[in-house]
């Protein structure tokens, strides 16, 4: 026992957590693989009667509940920064190997977004939106009257989003702590990894 102890804690860091959380790391592949196979055979999927929706709403319910609440893999606009930041130094891939299931979603969504578009993320992946689609569907069951922007208003505005994410990326390189600050403007933290317990203007603002 102290011999495999000893081979243990000689192993790297980033080794001995992918251990310690290798079953959320199947999980979160066999996940990944589904969804997947589900937009490689749409054309199967999405004729009448497959049940697409239902498929899709349970696939939300999951990345809210085990990607975003207990796995904590709420991708964010600081984890770009602090990649691109790591490159301009001394990069080192055992630092970003240290979290296996944002790791795994980076390098998930980065090979979709080449295969599928953003929408596979944005649609699927990301607990945000999913607790946003959640929202605007209990919304709809409680008669809650919808509003939708104009369309010549949402246009120019789609595009205000990487305005910031620029914004962000500039004022990383000048100061790391400012731009983790305006990163604030992603209701992520308060909502996901910090689950609604903060300070009520973040609260208010991420609702």
């Amino acid at each position: 026992q102290d011999i495999e102890d000893g081979r243990y804690n000689r192993q790297p860091l980033w080794v001995r957590i992918w251990q310690s959380r290798q079953v959320e790391v199947g999980v979160l592949v066999v996940a990944l693989g589904i969804i997947t196979l589900l937009f490689l055979r749409q054309s199967f999927f999405i004729q009448p009667g497959r049940g697409l929706h239902y498929w899709r709403y349970g696939f939300l319910v999951f990345t809210t509940g085990f990607v975003g609440y207990y796995a904590q893999g709420q991708l964010s606009v600081v984890n770009i920064y602090t990649f691109l930041l790591a490159l301009a130094d001394d990069f080192d891939l055992g630092v970003f190997l240290l979290d296996p299931i944002l790791f795994i979603l980076w390098a998930f969504t980065f090979v979709s977004l080449f295969l599928f578009g953003r929408g596979l993320f944005c649609g699927w992946l990301c607990p945000f939106g999913a607790l946003q689609e959640f929202a605007a569907d209990l919304g709809k069951r409680l008669g809650i009257r919808q509003w939708r922007i104009p369309e010549h208003i949402d246009q120019p505005l789609r595009w205000l989003k990487y305005a910031i994410l620029l914004g962000l990326l500039i004022t990383s390189f000048v100061s790391l702590s400012t731009a983790e600050r305006l990163a604030e403007v992603e209701p992520f933290k308060t909502a996901i990894t910090l689950q609604f317990i903060r300070y009520w203007p973040f609260v208010v603002y991420a609702v």
